[in-house]
């Protein structure tokens, strides 16, 4: 079933946002980007036309976001009705999309001891389901925070990473379940 576009607010805030399928399979997606690639066909396409060819030249940043514990970004935002979410070396940020301004953090200390591309700490995304916010930690661990608030809901490890897994992709929601991959390299993990 495909949803109708919902208006872009003059203000966010996380309070009214309830994601469920109906959103998720909004394809191509509109004002909301409600995935990693921006909805299940993964094609990271946007039906929105007001940036073309003719007018790209023009555009100008609004707002600049700096995360407080890494050096780059490697992630996808998620935009819902004006609240992104961005994630950065196992911090999450919920954002006014239309400010920049910050509406919650929340923030997991990184791990030391790991290798290959889990060593740079990188997390590319979220995934929401109803009103939780669903990341990956750098020692493959899934989070479930409150998407109004960005407290801790539940940590639940689902690799070991004494045995060199890791994880940097962004979960998916797939029917009420939460998708999650890791990652090992090259670096000594066995299959």
């Amino acid at each position: 079933m495909l949803m109708p576009r919902v208006a872009y607010p003059q203000s966010v805030g996380p309070s009214a946002i309830n994601i469920g399928p109906e959103v998720l399979k909004q394809s191509p997606p509109g004002e909301n980007w409600s995935s990693y690639n921006g909805d299940y066909s993964g094609r990271r396409y946007s039906g929105l036309s007001q940036i073309n060819p003719e007018n790209v030249s023009q555009l100008s940043a609004q707002w600049v976001f700096h995360s407080d514990n890494s050096d780059r970004l490697e992630v996808t935002p998620v935009v819902i009705n004006g609240l992104m979410l961005v994630t950065s070396a196992n911090d999450a940020y919920a954002l006014d999309a239309r400010s920049g301004r910050e509406i919650w953090h929340h923030s997991v200390p990184k791990n030391e001891g790991l290798i290959d591309d889990a060593a740079g700490h990188h997390t590319r995304g979220v995934a929401i389901w109803h009103s939780r916010v669903y990341m990956n930690t750098d020692n493959a661990h899934l989070l479930c925070l409150d998407l109004r608030s960005g407290h801790l809901v539940w940590d639940v490890p689902y690799a070991d990473w004494n045995k060199n897994y890791g994880a940097t992709s962004a979960p998916l929601a797939v029917n009420g379940k939460i998708l999650v991959g890791t990652s090992g390299g090259d670096d000594g993990v066995r299959g």
